[in-house]
C-alpha cells in the first residue's frame, strides 16, 4: 500500500469553533467514493452534534476541491454488509439536513458544479415552500378587503370597508 492509501479519506481539525473537514482522495481529485461520501456524512453529523462546534468549513486536497463521483467506483460492485445505506444519498439527506452554518472553500470553477449539485438536492424542498408561499400569497390577495380594495381602484373609487364581514375587517 502507497502512503495516500494509508491516508484517510477525510481530514477532520478543530480551530477554536471552527471544523475543518478536508477531502483526502488527492490522487484522484478528491473524487467521492461511498468511503468519502460516508466519511462526510459521519463526520457533519457529529459536528452537528457538538455545541463546541459553530461552523463547518469544507475544502479540499491538492490541486482540487473535488471532481465529484468517482467514475471508476462505479464500475465496481459496492456492496454493504452492514444493514446501513451509504453513499451519495445519506450523504446528500444529511448535508440537506445540516444545522450549522457550512462553507465549502474551493476554487470559483469548481463552484458552479457544486451550486448545481446542492440546488438539485433541494429542487423538492424549494418547490414545496414556493407552493406553500403562493397559496398563501393567493389567500391574501383573494381576502375580500383585498377584492374590496381592487375593485374600488379599478373603479377609481374609495374603498367601502363597512359592508365587509367582521373577521375580513382585521385584515386591513
Amino acid at each position: 500500500m502507497t502512503a495516500a492509501q494509508d491516508a484517510p479519506v477525510l481530514r477532520v481539525e478543530d480551530d477554536g469553533r471552527i471544523r475543518c473537514l478536508t477531502l483526502n482522495r488527492p490522487d484522484v481529485l478528491n473524487a467521492f467514493d461511498d468511503d468519502l461520501y460516508d466519511a462526510v456524512r459521519d463526520a457533519l453529523r457529529a459536528a452537528a452534534d457538538d455545541p463546541d462546534v459553530a461552523v463547518v468549513v469544507i475544502s479540499g486536497s491538492g490541486r482540487a476541491f473535488s471532481a465529484g463521483q468517482d467514475l471508476a467506483e462505479l464500475a465496481k460492485s459496492r456492496q454493504h454488509d452492514d444493514g446501513e445505506r451509504h453513499g451519495f444519498g445519506p450523504f446528500i439527506e444529511t448535508l440537506e439536513s445540516f444545522p450549522k452554518p457550512l462553507i465549502a472553500a474551493m476554487p470559483i470553477d469548481s463552484l458552479v458544479a457544486t451550486k448545481q449539485l446542492l440546488l438539485a438536492s433541494r429542487l423538492d424542498a424549494v418547490r414545496a415552500a414556493r407552493e406553500r408561499e403562493n397559496v398563501s400569497f393567493g389567500s391574501l390577495l383573494g381576502g375580500p378587503a383585498n377584492r374590496e380594495a381592487l375593485k374600488a381602484f379599478r373603479e377609481k373609487r374609495p374603498p367601502d370597508f363597512t359592508k365587509l364581514p367582521a373577521s375580513s375587517k382585521k385584515e386591513n
